[in-house]
């Protein structure tokens, strides 16, 4: 990586907010080219940030880094959001999730479920209807 693009990524993962950092770190280094993603836990360790923030397990950032999460639906409000965090939130399995809009804006996002629990978060949604999301699997 070159030094002007090293430097514009530096300055973008200075802008974004700490919850979306950890949320980019779990996506792992297979999806940042090479020298990204070392950039992105930089700036994480400079935050000093641990842990997820609220709304799921918490994970550190170091196993962040070893587990594989997948996406399971893309939602678009607040509501659904609400009810897959009450179900999620009374099992012990790793999510959280993901922003997908590139402006920064709220909606929408993924749900990002540790791949090792996949079916496991598939048999605990296969009721949820979403309303205007879709579900991936």
């Amino acid at each position: 990586m070159d030094m002007q693009l090293r430097s514009k990524l530096k300055e973008k993962y200075s802008l974004v907010p700490d919850e979306e950092l950890i949320d980019m770190a779990r996506e792992g280094s297979q999806s940042y080219a090479e020298g990204a993603y070392g950039l992105l836990l930089d700036e994480i360790k400079k935050r000093g940030i641990e842990e997820k923030p609220e709304g799921a397990r918490s994970v550190s950032v170091d196993e962040a880094k070893a587990d594989t999460f997948a996406e399971l639906a893309i939602i678009i409000n607040q509501q659904d959001k609400d009810a897959l965090e009450s179900a999620f939130g009374v099992t012990d399995i790793p999510f959280y999730f993901q922003s997908l809009n590139i402006r920064g804006k709220d909606w929408p996002v993924a749900l990002m479920v540790e791949q090792s629990r996949v079916e496991d978060a598939v048999e605990l949604l296969k009721d949820f209807k979403p309303n205007g999301g879709i579900i991936l699997w």
